[in-house]
């Protein structure tokens, strides 16, 4: 419940409870409490009585089993809906910014078609910074080598560092973990050569 609610159901019961205290034990008030409270309460719970005491035994006895047992019959009959559970995102208990967004990245990239392309290109913009220094060119001739894939002569790992690679063809993300393992060693072999 949240503060501001529950502030105001303690504000109106003690509230309501002062003004029935102040009623209940005012002379002033006596007789307005007796005729708006009491008189009331007492009158219905004598028409009530009164029609109570005129019903048969077993109708007041059979109404109430068969309301408890319409309502069993309803739960036990009822299909069980069980929530699906939502994947929660667990931190690695590194809290440095670069390695948590890149953390959080291949834990989509597992799901999400979307994720594999964002990977994919932080991938390839390392693997342009580290062509870029590796040969000392711009960083527009190591993209424009990216692209023509003759920077390396791993074909999967050229392929996988290009922006269509990861249109979304069936069964990708169960090889995808695999096929960047494979790209983050030979990058790290490449970036060993500079």
């Amino acid at each position: 419940m949240r503060p501001w609610k529950r502030a105001l159901l303690i504000a109106g019961g003690v509230l309501s409870l002062g003004v029935g205290l102040t009623a209940a034990f005012s002379p002033a008030f006596r007789e307005e409490l007796r005729l708006l409270v009491v008189v009331p309460f007492l009158q219905a719970y004598y028409v009530v009585r009164f029609y109570l005491d005129r019903l048969p035994q077993l109708l007041l006895w059979l109404v109430p089993l068969c309301v408890l047992a319409v309502l069993t019959v309803r739960a036990v009959l009822r299909p069980v809906h069980v929530p699906r559970r939502r994947r929660r995102w667990i931190d690695p208990p590194w809290r440095e910014g670069e390695l948590l967004v890149l953390g959080r990245r291949i834990h989509t990239a597992r799901i999400s078609r979307f994720g594999r392309m964002r990977v994919s290109r932080r991938a390839a913009g390392i693997a342009m910074r580290l062509i870029a220094s590796h040969r000392g060119a711009s960083l527009e001739e190591a993209r424009a080598s990216l692209r023509r894939k003759d920077w390396c002569d791993d074909k999967a790992v050229a392929s996988f560092l290009q922006p269509h690679a990861h249109s979304g063809r069936l069964g990708e993300g169960k090889d995808f973990q695999r096929r960047l393992d494979r790209v983050v060693s030979y990058l790290e072999q490449y970036h060993q050569e500079v």
